[in-house]
């Protein structure tokens, strides 16, 4: 199957998935020269003030990583009945299929 109705766009919410999930991963620290003695350092990327903010960030994150791939999914079938790769019945089969 081909698609691309939407130039492939709709693509770009999986990657985001994606980077959001890595960074999940790393919890959400990365590691960069320091501006002024170039040694590396680590870099936390959430600025919590406690750690139960951070376990709701954390949280939220996570659920949004999978609302991301179930309209990643479902930009990806429309894609495919735009393109006419699938026909409504089989676009309609996969909304019954959540």
């Amino acid at each position: 199957m081909s698609g691309g109705a939407f130039d492939y766009n709709d693509r770009r919410i999986g990657y985001l998935a994606d980077e959001i999930e890595s960074r999940i991963e790393r919890d959400f620290r990365r590691t960069e020269p320091h501006w002024l003695t170039k040694k590396p350092e680590q870099v936390d990327e959430l600025y919590c003030e406690t750690p139960e903010q951070r376990a709701a960030i954390v949280a939220e994150a996570k659920k949004l990583v999978v609302d991301l791939r179930s309209v990643a999914e479902r930009c990806k079938n429309l894609d495919y009945l735009l393109s006419g790769d699938d026909g409504a019945e089989t676009f309609l089969k996969h909304l019954n299929d959540k």
